[in-house]
């Protein structure tokens, strides 16, 4: 960081002087007042031509024994790289975003351990009326869940930064307060952001709708469910041996939740 003081002779000299940028710490420490600025940007000839630099940068005015402003000290620490880095994650955030919001999925990303929401695709707002989460926290935005499971998941994923999927999910939930209740089924994943150091910011979630597939679903779990009652049935068996109580043990040794939605 670099560090100077300027005298009170100087400072009219060196204001006529300073890029027009530095307007702002004049007017605000000459009078007095200390200053604080993040990614100040100033213009510097450099070797390379006229650089656009960006420096965190204070200010504070020296008084003499009078109590007058006699002159003030300075502390600055270029940021150039930094903010570089920066506006490239940004252009890639916002190149993201874009390719997100034409994904036939619908995707959501939260931010902090309330899930503040800060991105909906349009697939996203056609099938929830997320048209006004952004800014809000799921909890907020999306009361009609509560207590059916989604945000203990949400939570965990956030707390241990392991990954949660689910398949053929049902969510029974309300667009706006006053709509009817909708069913819909799900396949969908909570992902956990990764910093680069290593801590979880947020949560990224990808979904889709399987609703219309659930029949199909539904008559392949039953086909199966007869395929196996059938080859577990001793030949020559007859009807008396096949009838309900048979049906009830071999229906109990099928997979849990054959057939049924997942919970939660």
């Amino acid at each position: 960081a670099a560090r100077w003081a300027w005298r009170r002779p100087a400072l009219g000299g060196g204001r006529r002087g300073a890029s027009e940028a530095l307007e702002p710490v004049f007017h605000k420490v000459c009078p007095g007042d200390p200053g604080h600025w993040e990614h100040f940007a100033v213009l510097l000839d450099r070797r390379d031509g006229l650089e656009q630099a960006h420096f965190t940068y204070s200010d504070t005015p020296v008084r003499d024994e009078n109590g007058d402003v006699a002159g003030l000290f300075g502390v600055c620490q270029e940021i150039t790289e930094r903010a570089h880095l920066e506006r490239q994650r940004q252009a890639e955030q916002q190149r993201q975003r874009r390719q997100f919001g034409r994904a036939p999925g619908v995707i959501i990303v939260m931010r902090g351990p309330e899930h503040t929401v800060e991105f909906v695709n349009n697939a996203h707002r056609r099938l929830f009326g997320s048209h006004d989460w952004t800014g809000r926290t799921i909890r907020e935005a999306f009361p009609s869940l509560a207590d059916r499971g989604f945000f203990k998941k949400l939570d965990a994923v956030y707390r241990t930064g392991e990954t949660f999927e689910a398949r053929g999910v049902e969510a029974r939930y309300r667009t706006s307060l006053g709509s009817p209740e909708e069913t819909r089924y799900l396949d969908f994943i909570y992902a956990p952001l990764v910093d680069e150091h290593g801590q979880v910011p947020g949560i990224f979630c990808e979904g889709f709708d399987v609703t219309d597939s659930r029949p199909a679903q539904q008559a392949l779990v039953a086909s199966q469910a007869q395929r196996r009652r059938r080859d577990l049935t001793p030949m020559g068996a007859g009807p008396a041996s096949r009838g309900p109580a048979r049906d009830r043990s071999v229906i109990a040794q099928l997979p849990a939740g054959a057939g049924v939605a997942a919970e939660i």
